[in-house]
């Protein structure tokens, strides 16, 4: 597949090569491509556009359409984001090798955070748009980044999680899990080929499959019916599968049942339990039925091999997976970030003199 290549970069003759081997070099250092070979770095490189930003510079805002990602060579970006009532919280530094907005290579969500260059800043961008040519043609350079990127999202939602079950910790204090109270009924197994994929199709997650695929999909899932207050799983358990809620709620705690914080109430269509199941870790959250619910379960083995498949429905899946796990993330950021708020107002107010009455 013809992809434009860089714009050129005017060099004295004879030094275009090893400036080409130079950038090979530092593309093969950054973590995010770091499993690639040489053939699959020269098919990176094909999408790398260089960038240069002065101090100051808004490289990109809050809220405004994600275009690609920024991997930099040199300099330093600050990350920032703003809050209800138009409060700034400073998220930290990025420096050589660091990148910034490599998710929307695979959620094509506005920036949920600004950037600035702190100073002379360059580097290399990569653009969603290319970026998902390559995917179409089955580059092993494309499905390799993705899979790394995948990882980095189930390890910063894992990291999330632990400080929001910090959190809850440090504010209501230390509270032995509960155990696992004994449902009224058991849960109830079917086949999900009993599912009707027309009505399915209006739930986020199906909506982008067709009727025929959503019936391949489902033919070999079961379901199951569960009792409000149902434990489907525990922190700490193995992550033998993911699911997806059909009909119901389902809430989703950092931590065990009874003494984490809550991360998520998800309704029909959200995808849940994907982290150990992806990443081979345990669990990181607890999961409770709120209400009488209907689950679809996806195994394990099944959910690995969806994402690496190549047909236009496992392309749909890994979609539908990618973006569960970015708005985890994003949910699990913004409680924190939050909370963080609350704790500086609390703190503001606490140090505020106190005032003779008028």
């Amino acid at each position: 597949m013809a992809l434009d290549r860089p714009p050129r970069t005017v060099v004295p003759s004879g030094f275009e090569e090893p400036r080409r081997l130079s950038r090979e070099r530092f593309l093969a250092k950054v973590p995010l491509f770091s499993s690639l070979d040489d053939d699959e770095l020269r098919d990176i490189l094909l999408l790398a556009r260089p960038f240069s930003f002065e101090a100051g510079h808004l490289i990109f805002d809050q809220g405004v359409d994600a275009d690609g990602m920024y991997v930099l060579e040199q300099g330093q970006v600050q990350l920032w984001v703003r809050l209800l009532g138009e409060e700034e919280i400073a998220l930290g530094r990025i420096g050589p090798g660091g990148v910034l907005g490599e998710f929307s290579l695979i959620d094509r969500r506005p920036r949920s955070a600004s950037a600035v260059a702190l100073e002379h800043t360059e580097g290399y961008f990569f653009g969603n748009y290319h970026f998902e040519l390559l995917r179409a043609d089955r580059r092993p350079a494309v499905v390799k980044t993705m899979s790394r990127l995948r990882a980095v999202l189930c390890e910063r939602l894992r990291a999330a999680t632990q400080e929001l079950s910090c959190e809850a910790i440090a504010f209501y204090g230390h509270t032995e899990p509960t155990s696992r109270p004994p449902p009224a009924e058991l849960p109830v197994r079917s086949s999900a080929s009993e599912l009707d994929p027309s009505r399915l199709r209006a739930l986020p997650f199906f909506s982008a499959f067709s009727a025929s695929e959503l019936a391949e999909l489902l033919a070999p899932r079961i379901i199951w019916t569960v009792q409000r207050g149902h434990t489907l799983f525990c922190a700490g358990d193995a992550g033998s599968a993911a699911f997806v809620t059909i009909r119901g709620a389902i809430e989703v705690i950092a931590g065990p049942p009874g003494s984490g914080s809550r991360c998520a109430i998800l309704g029909p269509g959200r995808l849940f339990g994907l982290v150990a199941p992806l990443d081979g870790g345990l669990r990181h959250t607890s999961c409770v039925a709120r209400e009488n619910s209907i689950v679809l379960e996806i195994p394990q083995g099944a959910l690995q091999e969806l994402m690496k498949g190549d047909t236009a429905p496992a392309f749909k899946f890994a979609d539908a997976v990618h973006g569960a796990l970015i708005e985890s993330l994003r949910g699990a950021n913004r409680t924190l970030l939050s909370q963080s708020a609350m704790g500086r107002g609390a703190e503001r107010k606490r140090r505020a003199p106190s005032l003779p009455p008028p």
